[in-house]
């Protein structure tokens, strides 16, 4: 099947549900608004596909197994069209290069520079990285990094720091504190950089923190 077709109305949707928190078939079909038999043939060829698994759980309320579908692995569908090169391909990701892809949905060209030029600059420093994100609000970003070792990483990131005095609307923060990611609605948020768990992203890519 082609990947368009994968990842088209109703699969797609699916995905996105999916990509926050494991759900069942009835907790998805009330979320896309469509039938428990159309939910359950687009899973059926999701599950095919490789893109989604389950797995059955106790239910307590009725005294059997209740089954909950979730993302697979994590994947890119990546295509790029340019002078003399066109291609297009569906692979697995690595933790970088799910970090990287997600910097590349920023809008303003500078900071997608900046930030991408910053996440390579702290790769041998990312074990003692609690948090990297992206925080967007009225077209203004800001990439916020939280590590215990804030002191040594702001010394990685001062070269970048300066070149955003002339890029407007950009910015790089260092903080040894959770405390500068409180959910705001507000604020777009863009994990790019969350080992531990410490923030999980469940509405709209705000973030709820879960450790306090």
């Amino acid at each position: 099947m082609e990947t368009e077709s994968l990842l088209s109305s109703v699969k797609w949707e699916i995905i996105k549900e999916l990509s926050k928190e494991k759900q069942s078939p009835l907790q998805l079909a009330a979320k896309t608004s469509t039938t428990m038999a159309n939910i359950s043939q687009q899973l059926r060829i999701l599950e095919a596909a490789g893109l989604v698994d389950k797995k059955k759980i106790p239910n307590r309320d009725k005294g059997k197994p209740r089954t909950l579908f979730f993302i697979k692995r994590p994947s890119a569908y990546l295509v790029l069209f340019s002078d003399r090169f066109a291609d297009k391909r569906l692979f697995e990701t690595s933790r970088e290069d799910e970090a990287v892809i997600k910097t590349l949905m920023v809008r303003n060209p500078d900071a997608r520079r900046l930030f991408q030029k910053a996440y390579w600059r702290l790769e041998k420093e990312l074990p003692n990285i609690e948090v990297i994100a992206i925080l967007e609000k009225e077209g203004k970003y800001e990439l916020a990094i939280i590590s215990r070792n804030s002191e040594e990483i702001e010394k990685i990131i001062a070269p970048l720091r300066r070149e955003t005095i002339n890029t407007g609307g950009v910015k790089i923060t260092v903080s040894s504190s959770r405390k500068v990611l409180r959910q705001n609605r507000e604020i777009n948020v863009i994990l790019i950089h969350n080992p531990e768990g410490y923030f999980e992203d469940r509405d709209n890519n705000r973030i709820e923190e879960v450790v306090k």
